[in-house]
């Protein structure tokens, strides 16, 4: 009997504990769904879509997608003009030391440059640079190559995106849920941003001139909003294109939505931000000369060789632009990178 007493004793001891347990453990179930519940609240009530873009044919697409169609675009334009050419004005020949009264110094560094003149035996005495003439020069002809300034571009890493500010918040808008089911947003139009844009074209870095140069904007895989030609004259100068006024229909994004049985408010954020490539332009010079010389111990006088040196103008000129001026260039498209911001969202 003594036993059975215990036994019961036990089990009701049991039975009071398990039922006390079970209770702890729907009170702590119970928290832990409330709590879940509010942090769901607060994650859907307060959130940032992915940043995004806006393409020249009003679609949104991502950051890396609207890089990608720059570069093919800037591609598409400068396929042609990796090279760009002009003639060289007479107001730098001026400025490099080739004037007319120059003839001699120029004729000299002309023999010096070149290897087959450069003998003690050899002796220039005439020199024609496009048809500027140096010493007892051949005439110029007209149909003869001018000297030009020629450049080469290559293109120099990937476009990137520079921030140009924070981004700023637009109008708000309220949009609303119905009472047991969200509403996706998706694709419909949230907000018309007006903006004015100015394109530029920047000289980062040159190895210095006493001249200028000028190239097309289709040199640097731009057209519009630039006249057609750029002045790249000096190191850090910014050639701007003409303001661009335009008005950009931007939507919501397929992750925008309002829960079930609420409303909330979205805001528009936009940050100014660049795309810019950058690219390396190697300048030099091309054209024919025509060169008047005697070998002193072979032509008697007052006979005198004439010789086309099909690529000779080069050695006409001064060290530096004969051996290629470097410079490096940015383009820039300014732009907005964009976000649309979910808050206050409250029952129905």
């Amino acid at each position: 009997m003594k036993n059975l007493k215990r036994y019961y004793l036990i089990a009701i001891t049991l039975t009071v504990f398990l039922g006390s347990c079970e209770k702890e453990n729907v009170a702590d179930q119970v928290a832990i769904e409330e709590s879940n519940e509010l942090e769901a609240d607060i994650t859907s009530s307060d959130t940032m879509s992915k940043s995004f873009m806006i393409s020249e044919d009003g679609k949104l697409i991502s950051e890396e997608e609207y890089l990608k169609q720059f570069k093919q675009k800037s591609n598409s334009f400068a396929k042609s003009s990796d090279v760009y050419s002009y003639n060289i004005p007479s107001s730098d020949l001026d400025k490099l030391g080739m004037r007319h009264a120059d003839g001699r110094a120029v004729m000299d560094r002309y023999k010096r440059n070149q290897a087959w003149l450069n003998y003690p035996n050899v002796n220039i005495y005439g020199l024609l640079v496009g048809c500027r003439p140096y010493g007892n020069s051949v005439v110029c002809s007209g149909g003869d190559q001018p000297a030009k300034w020629h450049m080469k571009r290559d293109v120099v890493g990937e476009p990137f995106m520079r921030s140009l500010g924070h981004p700023v918040g637009g109008d708000i808008v309220e949009r609303k849920a119905r009472p047991d089911q969200a509403v996706y947003l998706g694709g419909v139009k949230f907000f018309e941003h007006k903006s004015s844009t100015n394109k530029s074209v920047t000289n980062t870095f040159t190895t210095g001139s006493k001249i200028g140069f000028t190239a097309s904007a289709e040199f640097f895989g731009i057209t519009t909003g630039f006249t057609s030609e750029i002045n790249l004259t000096h190191a850090n100068a910014v050639t701007n294109g003409t303001t661009e006024d335009k008005t950009t229909s931007v939507p919501f994004t397929d992750g925008d939505f309002v829960p079930a049985g609420q409303r909330c408010d979205f805001q528009l954020m936009a940050e100014p931000v660049q795309t810019v490539q950058r690219y390396r332009v190697n300048i030099t010079v091309k054209g024919r000369a025509f060169v008047r010389f005697k070998q002193t111990f072979t032509d008697a006088p007052p006979n005198y060789r004439v010789r086309d040196e099909a690529d000779g103008a080069k050695y006409a000129f001064p060290d530096k632009e004969r051996n290629g001026i470097t410079s490096e260039f940015e383009v820039a498209n300014p732009q907005f990178r964009y976000s649309i911001r979910r808050f206050n969202c409250k029952p129905l």
